[in-house]
């Protein structure tokens, strides 16, 4: 189903510094922010009536510096998955270090306050327990409103 779209996966990130030493500890959060633009390899007509299914998900990571306003990054080993009713559907590991501020890479979507990148995560030969793969095919027949969860994992 290309073109359906879902809300936006939000969540931060806490990041501590030691500035100017003696323990004057300054804690800054950025922001991350996962948008799904599309959605292949889940309609209701042909692909849930699979046993198994492809999804495919054009997902935009976005990160942004929050209100400290210093350099804030999503290193390479960083990785999406996106999952249905607690199922896993998808995943994908960000293509390349993500950065916000003065450190952005060129070539990437950056402002000074943040930076994205697009990602499509795949699943391949997803098996959905019957009920879910029902319920899911109601929600995307028009009876509601998909709920994708989307996880962002970072290495540290």
């Amino acid at each position: 189903m290309a073109g359906t779209t879902a809300p936006a996966a939000q969540g931060r990130r806490e990041y501590q510094y030691d500035e100017g030493g003696a323990g004057s500890w300054v804690v800054w959060f950025i922001f991350v922010v996962i948008l799904i633009d599309a959605v292949a390899g889940l309609d209701p007509k042909t692909d849930l009536k699979r046993p198994t299914l492809d999804p495919e998900f054009s997902l935009r990571v976005r990160i942004d510096q929050g209100l400290w306003k210093h350099d804030a990054c999503l290193d390479v080993g960083s990785a999406v998955a996106v999952s249905y009713g607690r199922y896993p559907l998808a995943a994908a590991a960000v293509p390349s270090k993500l950065c916000a501020g003065a450190g952005a890479s060129p070539g990437q979507s950056s402002g000074w306050d943040d930076a994205s990148v697009d990602v499509v995560a795949k699943g391949k030969g997803v098996r959905l327990p019957r009920p879910v793969r029902d319920a899911l095919a109601w929600e995307l027949w028009g009876w509601g409103s998909p709920e994708f969860d989307v996880t962002l994992t970072v290495p540290y």
